[in-house]
């Protein structure tokens, strides 16, 4: 072999040496930022041309998260909050004008809406507290409020007075419930919380009230709201003393696989998500057989990463 001809090999070899300790392994999460990214605004578009404003603000939040500096998205979501805003203070506006007309049962119609449309607008929460009591006072002395015992004449105790009054939400979160009216649900199923210390019987209410909105979200394939509502029913579930059905054994099931699923499909592009997932599926199913060892992995992984200076 010539002289030039092992030089210009050398050459090559030097060259290609150099180009792959130059290569950047961060660019590769980049990547997959940007194709999370993408496929986060893909569904919010999604959600808007199905005209559901609160998915498409939820799908713009996630993306904002990723990439905080876009003004699009930042943009698009101030728009949806406006938005949502807009239409919630209309529909409040309408139940408050009803309300002072007397027509109660269209005023809280529209109050129910403003909060499903902003479950954070306090005044309409407060307002469908007034027009309950206000409706309770005017019909105070219409139903016995005892079967036995007390007669009719004796005036009922405050706790009685709040205790059926959030028998009543729970009652119409219940049927709302079974109607697939989601958001109704949740807003009454808030306001009965809200008025205090629940009945016994109450609080088996707002259990499976959770419980059966973990399961609604479930079916509609969000794990993320599915596993909130489980969270809720199991915290509230603490305090009772009543045994949960099969039905919950059930839904902690299909849950957990669901939870566990989602995590196997982000490992380990996104770890922070694959965690957090797994370590929602150990929440509901503490006796996992593959979930805890998964969980050392991704958090062993994690560590390396951050000790790299990188996040995926």
């Amino acid at each position: 072999m010539s002289l030039a001809t092992r030089s210009y090999l050398y050459f090559c070899v030097a060259l290609l040496l150099t180009s792959c300790a130059t290569v950047d392994p961060a660019v590769d999460f980049d990547g997959y930022r940007k194709i999370s990214l993408q496929q986060k605004l893909h569904k919010a578009k999604r959600a808007l041309s199905n005209d559901n404003q609160h998915l498409a603000l939820y799908w713009y939040r996630v993306a904002q998260s990723i990439a905080p500096d876009n003004t699009m998205i930042q943009q698009q979501t101030r728009q949806l909050q406006q938005t949502l805003h807009i239409q919630a203070k209309q529909q409040f506006d309408k139940g408050e004008r009803a309300k002072r007309n007397g027509r109660y049962t269209q005023a809280k119609k529209h109050l129910l809406k403003a909060l499903a449309l902003q479950p954070e607008h306090h005044q309409a929460l407060t307002s469908l507290k007034e027009l309950d009591l206000l409706v309770m006072l005017i019909h105070r002395g219409s139903p016995p409020l005892f079967k036995n015992g007390p007669s009719t004449n004796q005036k009922p105790s405050p706790i009685d007075h709040r205790h059926q009054q959030q028998s009543k939400l729970l009652q119409q979160a219940t049927r709302s419930l079974k109607g697939n009216q989601l958001f109704g649900s949740i807003s009454l199923i808030q306001m009965a919380v809200g008025l205090g210390v629940l009945s016994p019987a109450g609080e088996k209410q707002v259990v499976e009230i959770y419980w059966g909105l973990s399961r609604a979200y479930l079916n509609q394939y969000n794990i993320d709201l599915a596993y909130q509502f489980y969270r809720k029913g199991k915290e509230a579930h603490k305090s009772t003393l009543f045994n949960p059905s099969g039905s919950a054994d059930e839904l902690s099931t299909l849950l957990s696989k669901q939870l566990y699923q989602r995590g196997r499909e982000s490992f380990p592009h996104k770890i922070s998500q694959a965690l957090y997932y797994w370590e929602a599926c150990a929440y509901v199913d503490k006796n996992h057989r593959d979930v805890n060892g998964l969980l050392t992995m991704a958090r062993r992984y994690k560590d390396r990463l951050d000790s790299l200076g990188r996040e995926p």
